[in-house]
């Protein structure tokens, strides 16, 4: 009996009749797992599988019978209406594993992508928040009604009782249910009265909270706590609407994580114990959970697999045998270099309906490995291009520059 249990978090728009690295992920994980779809997608359906001795069994629909309407999934992918009736389907999943697991210590997995890796943080902050941490004043949480957000004067409240007060507003009004939101803080309290038996790994794909309602604690700020062991953050340099997927990213900071540019070695077919990694990949937003980007959907489905393997998920043998194989791994990156080399940073996406060539760097902020230089375009006016430190896309492409051959 497996003490791993792997959730995986789908993106705006994907869910269980859309192909992605991570349903991919999830249909081939052997031990216990679960997929939760991400806002405005086709199907809402949550599942989860191999756990409690049955096969595949429905999580419930994300969403609440209210917004079951025509035209309503284009509205939730914009706004992300959903990932909160998700956090409470993952913490009621979550309690339930770890009492069925009796006194073993269990490994929570869990692989998200956009707003998935969003949810993912704020199930963090639900499990987390509560025992440590955002003591200090500075901790936010969105406001129960359609926008804003509520803070923390610790001077004036005690922190924990009033998150569990403002997160069960936020949960009924969400999931259109008094009672569902109150099995989910009472949830979310047994599990962090256990959380010394917990180990937590994270591999997260472009976290991207969107605006007003997102700009709080609760969905930007990772928790840190010592269960959570290893986290990855994979970002693509370059998103759609005017960028500001990229740029709308959470920083990650104060948390200790490292930025691997080309300007590092590493190889990330090992995990570090530990490890706060940050990884820039060129592209845009999505291209690494997307098939039709063969080269991007290759690396990408490497990554996560071999990480998640190394925190202790079991996949099908012939799904994860051709992955992480260093000498396609680095034909693909030399694919992906050649295609962005001369591409300035945001460069190539229009802007508020400008081109953006003149260099007004969209992921300048976040991706500092990617800087920009003028060369003379045909009609000898000058043009920005990209330039990569180290001539490598990231730490892993330097790292196998440096070993075997094509």
């Amino acid at each position: 009996m497996s003490n791993v249990l792997t959730l995986y978090f789908g993106g705006s728009g994907q869910g269980l009749d859309k192909r992605t690295t991570l349903l991919e992920a999830y249909k081939n994980t052997m031990g216990p797992a679960a997929f939760f779809p991400g806002p405005g997608a086709a199907n809402t359906e949550s599942q989860r599988k191999n756990l409690f001795g049955t096969d595949e069994v429905s999580l419930g629909k994300n969403k609440k019978k209210a917004l079951m309407k025509k035209n309503c999934a284009a509205l939730r992918k914009l706004t992300g209406d959903g990932w909160n009736r998700t956090v409470c389907q993952a913490l009621a999943l979550i309690f339930e594993f770890i009492l069925d697991r009796g006194p073993n210590k269990v490994t929570i997995n869990v692989a998200g992508h956009s707003r998935g890796s969003i949810t993912i943080i704020m199930l963090m902050n639900d499990i987390f928040r509560t025992t440590v941490g955002a003591k200090g004043g500075n901790f936010s949480i969105q406001n129960p009604g359609d926008s804003g957000k509520v803070s923390f004067d610790p001077k004036k409240e005690d922190f924990d009782e009033n998150y569990k007060k403002q997160l069960q507003m936020v949960f009924k009004r969400r999931t259109g249910s008094a009672q569902c939101a109150k099995e989910a803080v009472e949830a979310m309290e047994m599990i962090a009265e256990y959380s010394s038996r917990l180990e937590v790994n994270i591999f997260m794909f472009d976290p991207v909270a969107g605006t007003k309602q997102a700009e709080t604690s609760r969905k930007k700020e990772l928790p840190n706590h010592s269960s959570i062991r290893n986290v990855r953050v994979l970002r693509m340099e370059s998103g759609g609407v005017f960028g500001t997927l990229s740029t709308g990213m959470p920083k990650f900071k104060s948390q200790g994580f490292i930025f691997l540019g080309g300007d590092k070695i590493v190889n990330l077919n090992d995990v570090d114990s530990g490890e706060r990694y940050l990884i820039p990949m060129a592209g845009m937003h999505g291209e690494c959970l997307l098939p039709e980007f063969e080269d991007h959907f290759y690396v990408g489905k490497s990554y996560v697999s071999g990480f998640l393997s190394k925190c202790g998920t079991k996949f099908a043998s012939d799904w994860i045998k051709p992955l992480s194989e260093p000498s396609r791994l680095k034909k693909c990156y030399k694919r992906i270099y050649a295609k962005h080399l001369n591409i300035a940073p945001g460069g190539h996406y229009k802007v508020a309906g400008k081109d953006n060539d003149t260099g007004k760097e969209l992921r300048q902020a976040i991706h500092t490995h990617h800087g920009v230089v003028n060369i003379k375009d045909k009609d000898g006016k000058d043009k920005a291009v990209g330039i990569y430190l180290g001539d490598a896309v990231n730490a892993h492409h330097k790292y196998l520059q440096r070993t075997g051959s094509d």
